[in-house]
């Protein structure tokens, strides 16, 4: 009878020291799984995160790299051609010219262009101002379309000389400067001539 209580309670013993291993295994696995999903889980919140993080930089580098020129004039633009191999005339108030080639008044060499800008008073938007200037000339349409760094595309349409003559419109507060090319080739006065793009940026 003794033996059987003996065996009986090694028997108990052995079956409560095998339930705590697994229950005490099953609590380790348990562990390691939430200590590996949160690892995860911060591997994946960090790639989540990072793109963001990029991204916003090249948002900022894209900011920087915009031309601040809200404070743009004629003399700014002359300052900013002068580091340039051009010729500059301006001995007109608010009128100058610019070419890379010595300039003339009233001529235009074969293979030269002339950036023309004039300086205009006006309180109206860009585009108010183009329509005003297309009822003057009588024209029947106009191109008016903003452009890059706060330039506006300008075309005028009729029975009119410089009819479909490109331009670059640019305001200031209240001051308006008009920009045109003439060129020995009419084939060069387009918004890609070199005195265009370097006027714009």
């Amino acid at each position: 009878m003794k033996k059987v209580i003996l065996i009986i309670f090694i028997a108990i013993l052995l079956i409560s020291s095998g339930c705590f291993f697994v229950f005490g295994r099953n609590r380790q696995v348990k562990k390691e799984i939430i200590k590996n999903d949160l690892a995860q889980g911060i591997v994946q919140s960090n790639k989540i995160v990072l793109p963001v993080q990029v991204q916003k930089d090249n948002i900022e580098n894209k900011k920087i790299n915009i031309k601040k020129d809200n404070n743009l004039n004629l003399k700014n633009i002359i300052n900013e051609f002068k580091d340039q191999k051009v010729f500059i005339k301006n001995d007109i108030d608010n009128f100058v010219q610019i070419s890379d080639k010595d300039i003339v008044r009233g001529e235009i060499l074969d293979n030269q262009c002339v950036l023309n800008i004039v300086s205009r008073k006006s309180e109206l938007s860009i585009c108010d101002f183009v329509k005003n200037e297309c009822s003057d000339l009588e024209c029947k349409k106009f191109d008016c379309i903003e452009y890059k760094n706060n330039w506006f595309k300008v075309s005028y349409y009729g029975d009119f000389v410089g009819s479909g003559d490109k331009e670059l419109i640019y305001k200031n507060e209240n001051e308006i400067m008009i920009a045109n090319l003439e060129c020995g080739n009419k084939a060069k006065e387009n918004y890609e001539n070199d005195l265009f793009t370097k006027l714009i940026n």
